[in-house]
């Protein structure tokens, strides 16, 4: 069943096959959810972060966006980068140089900012995952 328009969570992670249990279970026992919209892609929001590198990809991943909310009108928004993402580290778009994490602290907090004036309805949390011996924690971005 469907929340009602604006009660609903908005979720932006990365497909690792890896990381998705925990993922899971964060936004299940942490974050309190027990049903979400989903947007999974490789690189989670870096995607939404390229304007001015590929407009035409980041175009395409706020327009999906907008299609979701527009459709849910969901009142909670979670952001979920990781560490190790192969990604950041081998994928098409790897433009950046510095740290890994820096790089995906950096995308998330701008892409938050992006969000919260496209839909300032919505609230936007954004957290970055760490999996050490098969325990994840996930570090709040401010």
């Amino acid at each position: 069943m469907r929340p009602p328009k604006g009660e609903g969570t908005f979720v932006v992670h990365c497909s690792s096959s890896l990381y998705q249990p925990y993922f899971q279970d964060f936004l299940r026992t942490t974050a309190g959810v027990r049903n979400y919209g989903l947007l999974a892609l490789p690189g989670g929001v870096q995607s939404l972060t390229l304007e001015s590198y590929l407009p035409k990809f980041a175009w395409s991943g706020w327009r999906h966006i907008k299609f979701l909310m527009d459709l849910d009108e969901p009142a909670r928004i979670i952001l979920i980068g990781h560490d190790d993402c192969r990604w950041y580290h081998r994928g098409p778009i790897n433009r950046l140089v510095g740290p890994e994490r820096i790089r995906q602290e950096k995308d998330l907090r701008d892409v938050a900012a992006t969000w919260k004036s496209r839909f300032p309805n919505a609230s936007v949390e954004a957290y970055y995952a760490i999996v050490q011996q098969g325990r994840a924690t996930f570090d709040a971005i401010r």
